[in-house]
């Protein structure tokens, strides 16, 4: 019977006898229960009249226009019932398609009871009784209640299922943010799609922000509690900016209609360095909570993106001290653990476009101390690369006279652009970033003067950079046969142990973290920068230090295959291999959870 009166009180509206019917099913429902308890004594003409009483005052409503066939007003409830999470989020939803009904007040002494929930009160003298869950607004009590509408038809079939259990929605706020402000640069230009109210936009702090949202109280919501925002009524489908972004973030499509044509509309509003950022949830997690992360992949390929990294998070989403830190902080970011997380955060950039080699300008910084007897070498076996080639020699104080052999091959080499940069003789880190600050060319590449690496294969960090493939071009020496002598074992195995860890960081294959030979643009080393030191451990050699501001900013890291030979002249400046492996272990777990989950 519960399905029946379901199925007639979704279908009354505007069809009076099957309203009708529903009332009547009620009454005549509660009259036989109350039937049954009493017996068949002196009663029976009394609960009959009632019940006659009660079929007439519905077919007085029945009989009524549908539009006055309504839910109830805003801020009415049911007398008698407990408000629980789920039934407010609930109304709240269906409020907002439902601002222009009329309630239509029952007359004193009606009785008509659609049961909700699990337990439900009755007047005095009735039985209590259990019921199926009936999506509807409210239900009709005694006196002064009102008749509801059924639900809509699509929110019926998209709300029940998720609001019979909801995570606590304030703390997988609270944790989705978190991770929005550690990926998103602040003072950003930033688009947020599904704003709702405009606190995910508030949140990543932007120097110029625009919130998209389909309902109308919504934005005026929006507009009333962040004026500094810009906020636009739209669907994502028919969305029309003239404007640009560096982020675009996609709070929730699995409403819109077209979803491909809401994402395609987004590909006018990007910078080749735009970000798009979809929130998700995981296939565990996708039969009880609707939209899954591979969804997303699919629909951001097909719309012409690609995909760069997946964040996982909310391994508890539920609030419990001290217990869900450690849960979502620690254990959500482990291997095969991060599969249960709820939430996906999917980071996108727009499908690359090449750029003509012979247009950029390349500089090459040669970070050296002591490396008296490869500087000719490097000089002479130097490709032209670019439009333009620029050699930055990085002097860390060496004391075998590499400055003095630096300064001969500048006067060998007028037609060369070579110039000697006095290093700070801390390490070579620092070396580094004193090379980059000093250099002029869009395109930068590091290349150790020992020249373990060959000069001559430059050009392909060059050509992964102008095609699009890569916004860090980081060299693997593992890809080919090596020397023995080349590389030691224990340099071998510790190699191999920080690409692993990277490889899960990143959320993307690493095979070489601590080759020198690196390539990134100009405009990448300047964000990156601005990030140097902030994992909390110095990395002494500066490619870790890359690697994970080029994880934060969400850039495309590729590995470039190289030939690693032995060394012609000098001696390796990598000793004491357990001290540096250590430090390494520490930055990774220092980096690890923000990384991952962005605390």
């Amino acid at each position: 019977m519960g399905r029946r009166v379901q199925r007639q009180l979704q279908d009354g509206v505007g069809r009076a006898p099957r309203g009708v019917d529903a009332v009547q099913t009620g009454c005549q429902g509660r009259a036989n229960s109350a039937l049954r308890d009493r017996g068949s004594g002196g009663r029976h003409a009394d609960l009959a009249a009632r019940h006659r009483e009660c079929s007439r005052d519905a077919v007085r409503i029945g009989d009524r226009p549908a539009a006055q066939r309504a839910e109830p007003a805003r801020g009415q409830g049911v007398p008698g019932r407990r408000e629980d999470p789920s039934g407010r989020q609930l109304r709240r939803l269906q409020r907002a398609q439902l601002e222009r009904a009329e309630p239509v007040q029952l007359p004193v002494g009606a009785d008509v009871s659609v049961r909700h929930g699990r337990q439900r009160r009755h007047p005095a003298g009735a039985r209590r009784t259990t019921g199926r869950d009936v999506p509807v607004l409210a239900v009709a009590s005694t006196a002064g209640a009102v008749l509801p509408r059924a639900a809509p038809p699509a929110l019926v079939r998209g709300v029940p299922r998720i609001t019979r259990w909801r995570p606590d929605s304030d703390y997988c706020a609270e944790s989705v943010c978190r991770l929005l402000r550690f990926i998103v640069e602040p003072g950003a230009r930033i688009l947020n799609i599904r704003c709702e109210t405009g606190r995910l936009l508030d949140a990543v702090s932007p120097s110029y922000g625009v919130g998209v949202e389909s309902r109308q109280p919504l934005v005026e919501a929006a507009r009333a509690r962040y004026p500094r925002f810009t906020f636009i009524q739209s669907d994502p489908d028919r969305l029309d900016l003239p404007e640009r972004f560096d982020y675009i973030l996609v709070n929730d499509l699995s409403d819109t209609v077209d979803l491909v044509a809401g994402i395609e509309r987004l590909v006018p509003l990007c910078e080749p360095h735009t970000r798009i950022v979809v929130c998700g949830y995981t296939r565990l997690w996708r039969r009880r909570l609707a939209f899954a992360e591979g969804d997303v992949h699919g629909l951001l390929q097909t719309a012409g993106f690609r995909v760069v990294r997946t964040h996982r998070l909310i391994l508890m989403p539920m609030r419990i001290p001290f217990v869900s830190e450690l849960v979502n902080r620690i254990a959500a970011c482990l291997p095969l653990v991060s599969k249960l997380c709820m939430v996906s955060v999917v980071v996108a950039r727009p499908e690359p476009k090449a750029v003509s080699a012979d247009s950029v300008s390349v500089s090459v910084v040669v970070p050296c101390r002591n490396e008296r007897g490869n500087v000719a070498a490097a000089v002479e076996r130097m490709p032209r690369l670019g439009r333009h080639t620029e050699i930055l020699f990085c002097d860390d104080r060496s004391t075998d006279g590499t400055g003095d052999e630096v300064r001969r091959a500048i006067a060998r080499n007028p037609d060369r652009d070579i110039r000697l940069i006095d290093g700070p003789g801390i390490c070579k880190a620092d070396n580094v970033w004193t090379g980059f600050r000093a250099s002029r060319g869009d395109i930068l590449i590091i290349l150790d003067a020992d020249l373990t690496v060959m000069p001559e294969e430059l050009p392909h960090f060059v050509r992964a950079l102008t095609d699009g493939r890569a916004e860090l071009a980081n060299g693997s020496r593992m890809a080919y046969p090596m020397q023995k002598s080349a590389m030691s074992r224990s340099h071998v195995i510790g190699n191999r142990m920080m690409s692993a860890i990277f490889s899960y960081l990143l959320d993307h294959p690493v095979k070489d973290t601590l080759c020198g030979t690196k390539a990134l643009w100009r405009r990448d080393w300047e964000r990156i920068e601005a990030q140097l030191g902030s994992w909390g451990v110095q990395d002494r050699w500066g490619d870790h230090e890359l690697l994970l501001g080029a994880g934060r900013l969400q850039l495309a890291i590729v590995d470039v295959p190289v030939h690693y030979q032995e060394r012609v002249h000098g001696v390796s400046k990598m000793v004491g291999v357990a001290s540096n492996l250590f430090r390494m272990l520490r930055l990774c777990a220092a980096a690890g959870p923000r990384l991952k989950t962005g605390s």
